[in-house]
């Protein structure tokens, strides 16, 4: 059993407001005077005749599962650029996009200027927010589809060079394209409707964005990036969509952790996977109030490990997938999740409510489900969004922050006092 105040710090994430202060006192007292046995507490909160428990259950089977295929192509963020960091290593990330052909635009005039808008998000950056990222327009070698792109796609670019642009800390930019470029495009624009989308999908092949400079990874809004152009004589220039967009994700030089940590990153490239016994002869026959399973960040490991004006985008999900582990071989996003939840803001714990579904395993219809657990996107809660985001979470080897379920059980089947 646990230790009341260990409990209460579990369960209450360090925040002691006025009203729980004066509550915990009224509890000491009590326990100090009525002398209760070590680990039943709150007797004078429940029902009359019942007591209350409190247990800790550490999981030990737990490891970190890697090779899921991860899908980056036409998702809602597109991460380029390049970032050194001390914490998960040095990071290059390459993206990919080409406009659509077959979208109602009246003319393309011969003499029109071109060129690619991104939309940026601030709020997403990774890296030195002091830092310019380079990045160089590369014409794509080889045709590609937005939808089948993943995080280790290989990049095929040609020797063509179209075009170099500087990304600082700014919502949008765009980069002029060439006149040589645009006409390679405006062809595809004119081709016989019947044969045109083909033909344009196996044989212009887009643009590599390749960052060359820079210590900063930028996320890229796909729903604010779009192609762009301007006739003669039009005084407002007119958007054309993209197609298909992607990027891949190089990691080198990743540092040794302590034994007792793992990393996880929210692109679904690794998630934990564990199971805890939860059969009668564990967890006793008592009735459970409530089952918390928690997962702790190392804070400090993540803020010391940034310099100044450096930042991370926060991991501020994870979601509990449960599954046989012959579902890694397909990607997390085929399934939906079976818990979620925020990360403590105040604690830095991820803390998963579980108590129907321990109630059911002892109960109902016991079984030895294995739990898959992964950062989730903010945006979509059963998805990655595209944007670059990691952690350090304790495992088994950590003294205290291991994982653990937190129990509480309510026993009424004993005599009153």
């Amino acid at each position: 059993m646990v230790s009341l105040i260990a409990w209460l710090k579990d369960t209450c994430g360090n925040r002691f407001n006025i009203w729980f202060a004066a509550g915990l006192s009224l509890l000491l007292v009590t326990l100090i005077s009525s002398c209760e046995d070590p680990g039943v507490v709150g007797s004078g909160f429940v029902e009359t005749g019942a007591e209350v428990n409190l247990d800790t259950l550490k999981v030990d089977d737990f490891k970190v599962e890697s090779g899921f295929p991860v899908f980056t192509g036409n998702k809602p963020y597109l991460s380029v650029g390049a970032y050194n960091d001390q914490l998960f290593g040095d990071l290059t990330a390459t993206g990919v996009i080409k406009p659509v052909v077959s979208q109602s635009v009246d003319t393309l005039h011969p003499d029109a200027s071109f060129g690619l808008e991104l939309g940026i998000s601030t709020a997403n950056v990774y890296g030195d927010t002091t830092s310019t990222t380079t990045v160089e327009l590369v014409e794509m070698a080889e045709p590609w589809r937005g939808v089948a792109w993943k995080i280790d796609s290989d990049v095929p670019v040609s020797d063509n060079v179209v075009a170099t642009a500087d990304i600082n800390m700014e919502d949008s930019l765009v980069i002029d394209l060439p006149d040589s470029w645009y006409q390679k495009y405006r062809e595809y624009f004119y081709e016989n409707p019947n044969t045109r989308d083909s033909l344009y999908r196996y044989n212009f092949k887009g643009l590599a964005l390749r960052p060359v400079d820079g210590n900063k990874i930028v996320a890229i809004n796909a729903s604010k990036t779009s192609f762009v152009f301007q006739n003669p004589g039009d005084t407002v220039k007119t958007e054309l969509d993209i197609s298909g967009w992607g990027y891949s994700l190089d990691r080198q030089n990743v540092p040794t952790l302590p034994d007792s940590l793992d990393r996880i990153y929210s692109t679904q490239e690794n998630a934990v996977n564990f199971i805890f016994e939860s059969d009668r002869e564990t967890l006793g026959s008592e009735n459970i109030a409530r089952g918390e399973m928690v997962f702790d960040v190392d804070r400090e490991r993540m803020r010391n490990s940034l310099p100044g004006n450096h930042v991370r985008p926060t991991p501020d999900i994870m979601g509990l997938y449960l599954h046989d582990p012959k579902d890694l071989k397909y990607s997390l996003s085929t399934f939906n999740t079976a818990f979620e939840v925020q990360l403590d803001s105040v604690d830095y714990t991820f803390r998963f409510d579980l108590t129907r579904y321990v109630n059911q395993q002892l109960f109902v219809q016991p079984s030895s489900d294995r739990f898959i657990g992964a950062l989730l996107s903010t945006n979509d809660m059963n998805e990655n969004d595209g944007i670059i985001r990691s952690t350090v979470l304790s495992n088994p080897k950590a003294r205290y922050t291991y994982p653990r379920l937190l129990l509480t059980f309510v026993n009424s089947d004993i005599e009153s006092n």
